[in-house]
């Protein structure tokens, strides 16, 4: 059966007093993957406890859609352990057909206590094979933090991601490893939602 988003999310009711929503969004910035002519983006319910995440594939030459595997049902996330509900960054194609993306949370400003203690340690790094549906989890780079922006440098092969409190994330995507995480340099602000890449120099 095809995901029918917008009937599923009216089936919540809204509360006021909550910090997220529970509206289907897409906040991701769209990547074009050349072999197969097609676009891929994402959308998410911004749930935290009942969370479904999508890739969505786009097909300009048949004008339709395909979901790849929800994401939380693929990385076997826990019945009521907290979730990353939204994908949030630039969608970047590197080594082949893989796709690489950070999750984000959904409860503003941070997670409660109550929240961590569900088991929830932070944003995930992912990429997602768009010609099988595959994915693979790299892990938590860093606990505590979720990534509202992401983006690879796919000439270095380096994923950078910006927390929600300007925190900084390099890692290496070849050796899985972190190159540099934390806040910048005293007097260094970094934005959450932008980022620029020099690929040339």
């Amino acid at each position: 059966a095809k995901p029918r988003f917008f009937s599923e999310s009216s089936k919540k009711p809204a509360d006021p007093s909550l910090a997220y929503s529970r509206e289907w969004s897409n906040w991701s910035q769209a990547g074009y993957y050349q072999p197969t002519g097609k676009f891929y983006s994402t959308v998410g319910d911004t749930d935290p406890y009942d969370g479904h995440l999508y890739v969505v594939e786009y097909d300009p030459k048949t004008k339709t859609l395909r979901c790849l595997p929800e994401i939380h049902k693929m990385l076997g996330t826990p019945a009521g352990q907290m979730k990353d509900a939204k994908l949030h960054g630039y969608l970047d194609f590197y080594n082949g057909p893989n796709l690489w993306l950070c999750t984000y949370w959904t409860i503003y400003p941070e997670p409660a206590e109550g929240d961590y203690a569900t088991g929830y340690e932070g944003g995930h790094i992912l990429s997602v094979n768009v010609l099988t549906g595959d994915i693979t989890d790299y892990g938590v780079p860093a606990k505590r933090i979720s990534w509202p922006y992401h983006r690879v440098d796919t000439k270095r092969g380096i994923m950078y991601g910006v927390g929600f409190f300007g925190e900084f994330l390099a890692w290496d995507i070849k050796t899985q490893s972190i190159i540099w995480c934390g806040y910048p340099p005293k007097d260094i602000t970094w934005w959450w939602r932008a980022m620029m890449i020099d690929e040339v120099s």
